[in-house]
């Protein structure tokens, strides 16, 4: 059974897993049909769970609901914000971009933004992720981009 990742059918699937009383721990990402008895696995489609972990994030802004922390380090939109703005000083002066491809309409997103699957790929794409952690230890977030 695959799914888009909607909250609605994220809840079907937890209740058809087990996720019952609260209880974080699914057990399985399957369940009997009760037709035949077989086995029903329950996946969600890549390219929205994509979508879904940038909207979480993108919840993190400062007019956001949400706020991630990994090992003590804080994270989230802003973190997003700083490698866009970094890129844009390394491109005006002469230096190779951290993360190719990262445009605006990106970073400040609108609604036709949101369902496009590229910004995801993008925001999760090595070069992402190894700007953000270098960032990070070298707590480049509030300091003027490199």
């Amino acid at each position: 059974l695959l799914c888009d990742g909607a909250s609605s059918k994220l809840s079907l699937l937890k209740l058809l897993c087990g996720y019952v009383n609260n209880d974080n721990d699914i057990q399985q990402p399957w369940f009997k049909s009760p037709f035949d008895g077989k086995n029903t696995y329950l996946l969600i489609c890549p390219s929205h769970q994509l979508k879904n972990m940038i909207a979480a994030l993108y919840s993190s802004r400062s007019a956001g609901t949400k706020d991630f922390t990994l090992g003590g380090t804080r994270f989230g939109w802003s973190s997003i914000e700083s490698v866009y703005r970094s890129n844009l000083y390394r491109a005006q002066n002469g230096i190779r971009r951290r993360v190719p491809r990262l445009k605006y309409a990106y970073v400040v997103h609108d609604s036709w933004t949101r369902l496009n699957v590229l910004p995801a790929k993008i925001m999760q794409q090595p070069y992402m992720i190894v700007a953000i952690k270098e960032m990070a230890e070298k707590d480049e977030f509030t300091k003027k981009p490199t």
